[in-house]
């Protein structure tokens, strides 16, 4: 039987961590961000879409992005977050034809940590771009 997707649910994985829910991240530039989108059902098997501040964003998204999928419909969007994503939200859809898209409950904000260089003697110091 055909029928509309329920909301996926987005979570973020770190190497070494459990998968986590969050609302808020903060990373360092360049480090990978790896955004896990499960699909809420739905039949036909939706396709999963990640957004950027609204608006979809592919395997080559802004920040150099890719995309994979897994054996339970899980989607994985990695990227390198950089200067410009401090700031952005992130979220998912799935899609299937059926009626609207479905949009994750959850969003994450992401807080970049940029390095720049400082004074005379080239200190380097810290700072949310």
């Amino acid at each position: 039987m055909s029928g509309p997707p329920g909301p996926p649910e987005l979570s973020v994985h770190r190497p070494g961590e459990k998968s986590q829910i969050l609302e808020e991240l903060t990373v360092r530039s360049g480090e990978v961000v790896v955004l896990v989108c499960s699909p809420g059902g739905g039949n036909p098997e939706p396709r999963i879409v990640f957004t950027r501040d609204g608006k979809p964003v592919g395997k080559r998204g802004a920040s150099g992005a890719s995309g994979g999928g897994s054996a339970n419909g899980a989607v994985e969007f990695r990227f390198r977050p950089s200067r410009r994503d401090n700031g952005a939200t992130f979220g998912c859809l799935a899609q299937s034809g059926f009626g609207p898209a479905a949009a994750s409950k959850q969003e994450l904000l992401l807080s970049v940590q940029c390095e720049q260089l400082h004074g005379e003697r080239g200190e380097i110091a810290r700072k949310s771009a």
